[in-house]
Parts: structure tokens; sequence; C-alpha cells
């Protein structure tokens, strides 16, 4: 039992973080996408609440804008942490050259990495860069956790599967202990059960010794 158990925990680590060392890709999981500008409205600050476990986080910004004209535009970005004190600043270049042109003839672009944050509200503020030759029609900040995290789907499964493994590591050799002394027992009483009887000294009758 005691072989089983170690087994299952071999195969429960496995599980549970195998992936990062046979390939398993990395991944964001997408923690929000907030309307930061549109012509009607102006520039709006987005307010995204945060936990450690979030970081790093990436941000990256996708503009509406006219691609026919050529040239550039740029936008500023400032994250503010839960006290108010500035985290993160950045100037977002936008070109169709070296931004990346959605199916929908939108730019995207990567605007900044956060390592480390504080649990509570972070407030994002896009603002107007120094040019915009592309006339921007509408901006949307896009918020992403665990920037080149893993995933790994199977990781409860391993941590289920470990627990059992230990358990039985831990307990399966403690029974078979208790039996092997239980039998040991066993053939010891029986082993007195069967003593030989030893003739006790005549005291009387026929050829007792005085």
């Amino acid at each position: 039992m005691r072989f089983l158990g170690a087994v299952l925990v071999l195969i429960g680590l496995f599980a549970a973080f195998g992936d990062r060392f046979i390939g398993g890709e990395a991944s964001d999981f997408e923690i929000g996408r907030y309307e930061v500008f549109r012509e009607d409205t102006g520039y709006i600050p987005a307010t995204v609440p945060l936990s450690e476990g979030d970081a790093p986080l990436k941000i990256t910004v996708e503009v509406a804008a006219g691609l026919d004209g050529g040239g550039e535009s740029t936008l500023t970005l400032v994250v503010n942490g839960p006290s108010g004190a500035t985290i993160a600043t950045a100037v977002v270049l936008l070109s169709p050259e070296t931004a990346a042109v959605t199916e929908n003839g939108s730019l995207m672009a990567d605007a900044a990495e956060i390592g480390t944050l504080e649990r509570g509200t972070h407030t994002f503020l896009v603002g107007e860069g120094d040019r915009d030759d592309l006339g921007i029609s509408a901006v949307d900040l896009i918020v992403e956790g665990k920037a080149g995290g893993w995933v790994n789907e199977h990781r409860p499964t391993g941590f289920a599967i470990m627990a059992v493994g230990g358990i039985l590591f831990l307990f399966g050799g403690r029974r078979k202990r208790s039996s092997d002394r239980g039998s040991r027992s066993r053939s010891k009483t029986a082993r007195i059960g069967h003593r030989k009887k030893r003739k006790s000294p005549l005291t009387w009758g026929r050829g007792r010794r005085d």
C-alpha cells in the first residue's frame, strides 16, 4: 500500500505541475474590457478592482481610427493604485506599421505590463498624446491578468490524487505492521498453549522418593 501511495503522489505532482515542464502554453485571462474614449464623451477613466493574485498585469489598447491616411498617433497611460500613487505610466505609439490590425480594422497595441499589484481598486487613465495623424474615434482598454502565466486545468485533480496517495503512504504500512504484530502475538500464544507439559514431582503413591 505504501508503494501505491508513493506512485499516486508522483502522479498527482505531474498532474498539478507537469504542464509547465512539458510545453504547456502560457495564457492570460481577461479581467475586463473598458471604453476609455468615445468621440461624444471624450476620455473616461476606468476603475478596476484587482488583487495581488492577478499580477503580472498586461494592458492593451484597441483603437478605432482611420488607417487610409497613414501616419501615427500616440496615447498616454497612467495607472494609479488603491492609495492613489502612480504605479505605471506609458506612451503608446499607434501606427499601421507597428501595431496589429484586427479583422474589424482596429489597431491593437501593448500599452504596459505591471509586475506587482496591491489589493484594491486601480484607476487607468488614458489620454491624448502629442499627435493624432490617424484620427482616433474610439479606444478600448483591455486588462489581462497572469501575463505569461501557465494554465493547468488538471491542478485540482492533481492535488486530490496527491492527498489520497499521501494517506495511503502514511497509513498503509501501519496497518501491515499492526497485522504483523497480531500474527506474532497469536503465534506466541499458540506456542504457549501447546507447550509440552512437565511432569510434576510425585507426592504420594508408588514410586515416591523420600
